[in-house]
């Protein structure tokens, strides 16, 4: 995809969400672009995941838009997704979005987007590093510690990010996506066999 045809996505996403909204993707693209960098990651891809990562919300948080477009799209949202069809269905829609009007047809790209709210229980590299960026964007509040493990670590960054935005939900009552405790024990199992591979090398 070449810099005119980023160019004009980019145009387009600025008649189809909010001001607010747009200048948050920006700031996703931006900040996913540089963690790709960092960790060997095609930063092209991550930029163009972060710039549409949040494609299907629109001009405003209105629930009705959305389940407009879950019928379009085929879904069929379930008890969890209609109680609150913005914040569990826009991810999924967004990838949606993305290869419906922008033309994205990249599969790593369009699960990047689909996996960057509620994370997947095999998640890539550039899939952690959308879910990164989201949070840690400039403008978010409060998430230093995230940005300082990744200068190290991107999956420890997405562990201790994944595994405290849990303790949030659980804090502020909120209702969990029905895969966050598959995906929590698969990254605590990774987790798991990764420490007992150093202590082996450790015993060697």
């Amino acid at each position: 995809m070449s810099l005119i045809e980023i160019e004009e996505i980019t145009r387009k996403l600025t008649e189809s969400v909010s001001d607010y909204r747009f200048e948050h993707a920006l700031l996703v693209a931006e900040t996913a672009a540089e963690i790709a960098r960092r960790f060997g990651v095609d930063g092209h891809k991550a930029r163009l995941a972060g710039l549409l990562h949040d494609c299907a919300k629109g001009f405003t948080d209105d629930p009705e838009p959305i389940l407009l477009l879950s019928e379009q799209a085929g879904l069929a949202p379930n008890q969890t997704q209609l109680a609150d069809p913005v914040l569990f269905l826009h991810a999924p829609l967004s990838a949606y979005v993305a290869q419906r009007d922008y033309g994205i047809e990249d599969r790593e790209i369009l699960d990047a987007i689909a996996r960057h709210q509620s994370g997947h229980i095999s998640m890539t590299k550039l899939d952690k590093i959308i879910y990164i960026a989201d949070w840690t964007e400039p403008t978010r509040k409060g998430m230093d510690v995230y940005r300082e493990l990744l200068t190290g670590d991107l999956d420890e960054a997405f562990f201790r990010l994944y595994a405290d935005n849990i303790i949030r939900v659980v804090q502020r009552g909120w209702m969990f996506f029905e895969n966050i405790s598959d995906v929590y024990n698969n990254l605590l199992l990774e987790r798991m066999k990764k420490a007992g591979k150093a202590e082996a090398c450790d015993d060697a």
